[in-house]
Parts: C-alpha cells; sequence; structure tokens
C-alpha cells in the first residue's frame, strides 16, 4: 500500500508519484458550539444543541504533503509537474476525496496547492483541504453490496432493495452518524403503503410508483425500526420498495 490518496479519479501515487510524507488522514470537523457567559457568574449556558437538538459540526481542516518521487518513468521538470498539480487542484471543488487506507467512504469539499518547496534532491508539495464533516459510504443503501471490498470487522451489509411489503413489516435499519431523509422508491405498488418509524412521529404515505420522501421523517443515528404497512393480503398483491439514502459517519 502507498497510502495514496483519490481525489476525484486522480490517484496521488499512480498518477502523479507523490509519496506521502506521513499517512494521510482528514482531521476530524470543528463543533459548532454555543456557550453564552453568564456576567456575574462562573462558568456558562451550554447551548450547542438548542436548535438542533443534537451536536453540529463545521469544515475539516488541515493539509497533506508529499513528497515527488524523483522517478525515471515521470522524467518531466519539476515545474510541469507542479503546473499540473495547479490545474488538477487548486481551488478546485471537489466531489470525491478517498483516502487508500479508508476505502470504503469519501469526502466532498474544496482542495488547493499551498506551496511547493525544491530541494537537491527532490521537491514537497502540500495540499490544503477544507472538508465537509461527514464521510459517507461509497456505496447507497438501494446498490447491492461488495464482496470484494467488504470489511468483516466494521462493514455493514445493507439490502434494501425490492422489498416485499405484503400487510405488515418490520425492517431495523442502522444509520450512521448524520440524520438522513431516505427515499422510498416502488417500481410495484399495488395498494398505499405507509411507513412508520419507533424514531420519529412523521410518516410517510406511498401511494404512487416512483420515489416518496418527507422531509421530516429522518433516519436518525443508530437503530432505526422501520414498520411498512398496506392493504395487501398475499404475495402477489404485494408492493416493492426500495429504501435510498447515504449514510454519513464522522
Amino acid at each position: 500500500m502507498y497510502h495514496s490518496i483519490t481525489i476525484d479519479g486522480i490517484n496521488t501515487w499512480d498518477d502523479l508519484h507523490l509519496i506521502p510524507t506521513s499517512r494521510p488522514l482528514v482531521n476530524p470537523p470543528s463543533v459548532s458550539m454555543n456557550q453564552v457567559a453568564i456576567p456575574g457568574m462562573d462558568g456558562f449556558i451550554d447551548l450547542t444543541e438548542v436548535l438542533s437538538g443534537r451536536v453540529n459540526y463545521g469544515a475539516r481542516q488541515g493539509f497533506w504533503e508529499f513528497i515527488a518521487h524523483p522517478d525515471w518513468t515521470d522524467a518531466e521538470p519539476w515545474h510541469y509537474k507542479y503546473s499540473r498539480i495547479m490545474q488538477l487542484f487548486h481551488g478546485k471543488a471537489v466531489s470525491q476525496v478517498i483516502l487508500e487506507d479508508d476505502p470504503f467512504f469519501y469526502y466532498t469539499g474544496r482542495v488547493s496547492v499551498n506551496q511547493w518547496r525544491s530541494g537537491e534532491s527532490w521537491s514537497t508539495v502540500t495540499l490544503d483541504y477544507v472538508l465537509q464533516p461527514y464521510k459517507h459510504e461509497r456505496l447507497r443503501s438501494s446498490e447491492p453490496w461488495e464482496w470484494n471490498p467488504f470489511s468483516f470487522v466494521n462493514g455493514i451489509i445493507r439490502h434494501y432493495s425490492g422489498i416485499e411489503v405484503n400487510g405488515a413489516k418490520e425492517l431495523t435499519i442502522r444509520n450512521g452518524d448524520q440524520p438522513v431523509v431516505p427515499s422510498f422508491i416502488t417500481q410495484e405498488l399495488v395498494s398505499t403503503t405507509t411507513v412508520s418509524s419507533n424514531r420519529t412521529s412523521e410518516t410517510v404515505s406511498i401511494s404512487e410508483t416512483g420515489e416518496s420522501k418527507s422531509s421530516k421523517f429522518y433516519l436518525y443515528p443508530g437503530e432505526n425500526i422501520l414498520t411498512f404497512t398496506n392493504t395487501a393480503t398475499t404475495e402477489s398483491s404485494g408492493s416493492l420498495i426500495t429504501i435510498d439514502f447515504e449514510a454519513g459517519w464522522l
């Protein structure tokens, strides 16, 4: 393993021959704290979770430093490589940043070139990053899980595509750290299906084929028990429902 980073399809080792000076990581997000000092009193009033009912997070900020390897297969002058790196990354919004050491997740945000330092034997280049607070699973819940890259240590198998609902069905979904609004997609709907959750009083009514969701119906961190209910009585008269969301983790 080269401990590389893939930024929107460009791999820092395979494509640019950049060697990290230390194992790359993404710094934790800042905590959006709201603490009010009261004159004449010790301490403060903590209002951090008052508005949303949970802790909110800011950006993940930091940098990655690389050595530009003087490889014979990449013999272009250093200023050409510098210009290419600038063209690829400087100030660019990026939709996928994937660490080779954490390949099941991706980050989004913005990357820029900080500086290039030239030495006698090699040069170093520093990339700054400002990324969104949550890393996301590379596979959506509606996509089939892949056997080859699956982690048996902390991987989660999500099988939420084409779920048959005949009368009533209960399903436990483990979400990540970020509350998300799921979509319920149907290709075959014989009777109206209602979806409720043990974590919210909001319900979603699925009355036609296509995508149904509610901006108030969240999957919260941890386990969510969803209950599907319709008037179908036999397998042939039931509904086929796919649950689509993208889990975010700290």
